[in-house]
């Protein structure tokens, strides 16, 4: 639904007062009209960590298929390193 011409002016003056007001606010709420690419970069950081947590297991399982003891830590480590810095990411990102 678009803004008719004296609600799309008032809109317009008010943010050019709150960028005057508090320039660093203003910065926040111009960061907020592109959701689609935090949305991507969420989507493609979620997908990699995913991918590293796989790639963690696949080595755990390919270490007790085969009784090899560094593959086995190599794969524990990867998988809870991954999970542990994106808990870390995340709880810190707030």
């Amino acid at each position: 639904m678009a803004l008719r011409d004296h609600e799309q002016r008032a809109l317009a003056e008010i943010e050019r007062r709150l960028a005057e007001e508090d320039p660093r606010l203003a910065e926040r709420f111009l960061g907020l009209s592109s959701p689609s690419l935090r949305n991507r970069q969420a989507v493609l950081a979620l997908l990699g960590v995913l991918g590293a947590y796989a790639l963690g297991l696949t080595v755990l399982v390919i270490g007790v298929s085969g009784a090899w003891i560094e593959l086995i830590v190599l794969g524990a480590v990867i998988s809870v390193s991954v999970l542990a810095w994106f808990t870390w990411k995340r709880l810190h990102r707030r």
